[in-house]
């Protein structure tokens, strides 16, 4: 598949040398599922790819809503690498483990798997921002940039990936796949200082909000402080920005 500056690098082999042993016997997760029961979302369909977007995907979200496990197959037994939360008009998939890259394609395929036809997808991430390449930084917070398919109906709610930036992961073989499928699809990348969970880390997610879609479904924007001390998912009470 092609490479596109400013746009997504799909996944690609790597070039292994004979003499690297440690290399050749690497191994790599090739079986992913969900442990609730089989479903097709209609509406909505939210890819959490991190342990940040995944934090967030938590906030405002009733313990209800949590109806089952993303699994990994590894050496014989399933083991959880994500979540799987449902609306009544969205859901959600979280991954919070990182992926070798042959198992990109892989899940993406396995999770879109849950999209009905005419289903809208996004991806939202996050990378430190060492990675955001661009001659100036103008101060912008948050720093947030996106890319999507052409059938994704509101692909201007926020700033496009310029380049040379190029996203590898998860998202970007989401994004990938359903270009070729001719899917709706939109990745919202953040990039931040630091990648621990806090309300300033976070913050660039509240931009999912803006996006015609979601502001149309029936999932709520978080307080993000709150929440994240009423769920006790933030460890360190001393941080500054909770």
């Amino acid at each position: 598949m092609a490479s596109f500056f400013g746009e997504v690098l799909a996944p690609r082999s790597r070039i292994i040398d004979d003499e690297d042993l440690d290399a050749q016997e690497e191994s790599y997760c090739d079986e992913f599922k969900i442990s609730c029961a089989p479903f097709k979302e209609k509406n909505l369909l939210i890819i959490c790819e991190g342990n940040l977007a995944s934090i967030y995907s938590k906030l405002g979200i009733e313990e209800s809503q949590f109806c089952g496990d993303l699994l990994a197959k590894s050496f014989n037994q399933d083991v959880a690498i994500g979540k799987i939360i449902r609306g009544s008009d969205y859901t959600i998939v979280s991954c919070e483990h990182e992926l070798k890259q042959q198992e990109f394609l892989i899940l993406a395929n396995t999770i879109l798997g849950l999209a009905d036809s005419g289903c809208n997808i996004i991806c939202i991430t996050s990378r430190h921002i060492s990675e955001y390449r661009v001659d100036e930084l103008d101060g912008e917070e948050p720093l947030v940039r996106s890319l999507a398919s052409k059938s994704f109906a509101q692909s201007d709610a926020i700033k496009k990936l310029e380049m040379p930036n190029i996203l590898t992961g998860l998202s970007s073989a989401v994004l990938s796949i359903s270009v070729v499928k001719g899917m709706p699809c939109l990745l919202l990348v953040s990039y931040v200082d630091l990648l621990t969970a806090d309300s300033i880390s976070l913050q660039g997610f509240q931009s999912l909000h803006k996006i015609q879609i979601v502001q149309g479904s029936s999932l709520q924007k978080p307080n993000i402080a709150e929440a994240l001390k009423s769920k006790q998912l933030f460890k360190n009470t001393n941080h500054l920005y909770i």
